[in-house]
């Protein structure tokens, strides 16, 4: 029952994101407008083939899929995401309809160079699985680059921490806190040699909060990247979400950096949560990041939340301006008007 109130409340933006789907001989197809005419676009059959497997994470599998019936062209594929409905986190009353509005609005254009764009969702209840429709990015996850790679050059951890700023300015600007930032769920459109593009992705935890307290009934998120107060949920029954995504962006930022995590120890992190032992930069001094590099880092992991630098005052930081300064030179047409 909890399965079908959560997909009978959907919002219309979510109900109309929905494609209209169906199986033939073993593809999944899609009825889409034709607009390869200059004509008015009929109705068209878009069928699909599943590949490989790209992983499997808690909440679900994504799996990479091609593009069967587009005729002539480079071939063209997509990544699915699949969530289990029937004995997954929904069957114990996770509401995946704040997932697929997560995703229907920061799919929107003016959203997607920060975002894992999603072309739309399928499935239900009716089939026991939820399907989630993505675009592909081929370079992967950060996770997976920095387990094959050195740490990270300062320039180009401060070049990502400001493009997971941007993402985390939408978001938080329109009311969402992601809750589950971490390198895994943020994948890589571009990589060096090139120019560093990434993107966020995964909002299977994101929640829509009207004041940034976040009061679940999970524990949600990711162990290393919890902030201590988030790891104390037991005696912490509301936390700042939005501070919670910038304590993540911390960690992310000196991971880059270090390939080391902040905290060997739980404990230690909740000592420091208490205010009782210093935060432990001998790595950053180590790796010999600058002034302005660990000042960032230490303040947007402040102890305390409500003293921890918010999105806007993040972007502002020394550390980040630079990149602020480069990206604020291409304002859109109607900021300048």
């Amino acid at each position: 029952m909890a399965l079908e109130r959560t997909f009978s409340g959907l919002t219309e933006a979510v109900t109309e994101f929905k494609l209209p789907t169906g199986v033939e001989a073993g593809y999944t197809f899609h009825i889409v407008p034709d607009s390869s005419h200059s004509r008015r676009a009929k109705p068209k059959r878009e069928y699909w083939r599943r590949e490989a497997s790209l992983g499997r994470g808690a909440f679900g599998s994504v799996f990479k899929e091609r593009l069967v019936s587009q005729g002539h062209g480079p071939p063209k594929f997509r990544a699915v995401k699949q969530i289990d409905l029937l004995t997954g986190p929904s069957a114990t009353g996770i509401d995946y309809g704040r997932e697929l509005e997560a995703i229907a609005k920061f799919s929107h254009p003016k959203y997607e160079r920060c975002f894992v764009k999603a072309s739309g969702w399928y499935g239900g209840p009716e089939v026991g699985s939820l399907f989630i429709a993505m675009e592909y990015l081929e370079y992967g996850d950060l996770q997976s680059y920095l387990w094959n790679a050195a740490t990270l050059p300062e320039h180009e951890a401060c070049e990502i921490s400001f493009q997971l700023l941007e993402g985390l300015e939408f978001m938080h600007n329109n009311g969402f806190a992601h809750r589950d930032l971490k390198p895994a769920n943020i994948l890589i459109k571009s990589e060096p040699p090139n120019q560093w593009w990434v993107k966020i992705s995964d909002f299977g935890i994101s929640k829509r909060i009207a004041d940034g307290k976040g009061i679940s009934s999970i524990l949600a998120g990711t162990v290393a990247f919890f902030s201590p107060e988030v790891l104390d949920a037991g005696k912490t029954p509301s936390y700042d979400a939005y501070s919670a995504d910038m304590w993540a962006l911390g960690e992310i930022a000196h991971q880059m950096l270090t390939k080391e995590a902040v905290f060997d120890r739980p404990s230690t992190k909740l000592e420091y949560g208490r205010g009782d032992v210093e935060y432990p930069n001998d790595r950053l001094m180590a790796y010999q990041v600058s002034n302005h590099g660990q000042s960032f880092i230490v303040s947007v992991m402040h102890p305390f939340p409500t003293k921890r630098l918010k999105v806007d005052q993040a972007l502002s930081h020394d550390w980040i301006r630079p990149f602020a300064d480069i990206d604020s030179d291409f304002m859109p047409l109607e900021s300048v008007q």
